[in-house]
C-alpha cells in the first residue's frame, strides 16, 4: 500500500495532471535525520505555516500500518515469556519425576554419608544438562525455521489485510543470546527447586517407604 500511492514524472506534467499553475505544488515531503523528531517538527512547521496548510507525519498518514507493526512487537515478548514459563515448569515436573524414581537411591546414598549439599548438586547437573540440550536443540530448530521462511516463504499471508505476502522474518543474534540467557537462568532457577527438595528427603523416611 505504502509504494503503491507513489508515481514518478516531471513537475510539468503533475502539474498539468492536476490542473494547478505552473508556479504551485500541492505538497512536500521533509525527511528528518532523527525519527524522534519528526512529531515536534511537524508542530513547528503547522506553527509556521499556519492555516489552511497543514503538516502531517509518516505516523499519521500510515497510522494503520504503524499500529499493525507496533502490535506484532508487543505480543512477541509476551508468547515467548509463556513457552519459556511452560518449559520451566516441564523441567520442575520432569526433574520431580526423576526424584521419586530414585528416591531409595537417594536414601542409600545419605545412609552411606553423602551430604545435602552433593544431593542437591547431582539433581541440579541433571537439570541443567537437560535444559542445555532443550535450549540447544530449540535454537538449531528456530533458526531452520526461520531461514526456510526467509528463503522459501512458506507462511503466506494475505497481502490486502497485511500489507505483505509473507511473514517478514529478520535474524538478529542478540535476539538469540537474549532469549538463551532468559532460558537459562530460569532454569537454573526452577531446577534449584526439586533439587533442594531432594537433599531434605529423611533418610529412614525413604528406607522405610521405598
Amino acid at each position: 500500500e505504502y509504494d503503491n500511492i507513489y508515481a514518478y514524472t516531471d513537475l510539468a506534467t503533475a502539474q498539468k495532471f492536476f490542473q494547478i499553475d505552473d508556479r504551485a505544488v500541492t505538497g512536500y515531503d521533509i525527511y528528518v535525520n532523527d525519527l524522534n523528531l519528526v512529531d515536534s517538527t511537524a508542530e513547528q512547521l503547522m506553527r509556521v505555516l499556519g492555516y489552511p496548510n497543514y503538516a502531517r507525519t509518516v505516523f499519521e498518514r500510515y497510522h494503520n500500518l504503524f499500529s499493525w507493526v507496533d502490535l506484532q512487537k508487543k505480543m512477541s515478548p509476551i508468547l515467548l515469556s509463556l513457552i519459556i514459563i511452560v518449559a520451566t515448569v516441564n523441567l520442575i515436573g520432569t526433574i520431580l519425576m526423576v526424584i521419586l524414581e530414585k528416591s531409595q537411591a537417594i536414601g542409600i546414598l545419605k545412609s552411606l554419608g553423602a551430604l545435602p549439599g552433593g544431593i542437591r548438586r547431582v539433581f541440579m547437573l541433571q537439570g541443567l544438562a537437560m535444559a542445555s540440550v532443550g535450549i540447544a536443540a530449540g535454537n538449531i530448530l528456530a533458526f531452520l525455521v526461520c531461514w526456510i521462511q526467509i528463503r522459501f516463504h512458506v507462511i503466506s499471508l494475505p497481502s490486502e489485510i497485511y500489507y505483505m505476502n509473507s511473514v517478514t522474518i529478520r535474524l538478529e543474534p542478540v535476539n538469540f543470546l537474549a532469549v538463551t540467557g532468559i532460558a537459562f537462568i530460569l532454569c537454573l532457577i526452577t531446577t534449584y527447586l526439586p533439587a533442594r527438595a531432594a537433599a531434605k528427603l529423611d533418610t529412614v523416611t525413604i528406607l522405610r517407604f521405598s
